[in-house]
């Protein structure tokens, strides 16, 4: 089963923060955790994801890349993201 929502713990990050209903998700590990906010997280001007959970830092790649039709390409250092539509 794979993830419906994008997740952080950086409410730094957020640049609209809303308090919703508390939403219990059950993690990979077979915990749960509470979410009570919702907002959007802006990386650049660009790259802004909608709808994302305020919990814990974690972005679901699939979802991500299924949402934004873009790529992840991992190095030991660095994650990039490139847009399906560019590559």
């Amino acid at each position: 089963m794979g993830a419906t929502n994008q997740v952080t713990c950086d409410k730094i990050q957020f640049i609209i923060l809303h308090k919703i209903k508390l939403i219990k998700i059950k993690l990979p590990n077979d915990t749960f955790v509470i979410a009570e906010y919702i907002g959007t997280v802006k990386f650049s001007k660009l790259f802004i994801i909608f709808n994302v959970l305020y919990i814990l830092n974690l972005i679901f790649v699939q979802r991500l890349i299924d949402d934004m039709n873009c790529k992840l390409v991992f190095s030991s250092k660095v994650c990039q993201i490139q847009n399906n539509a560019t590559v």
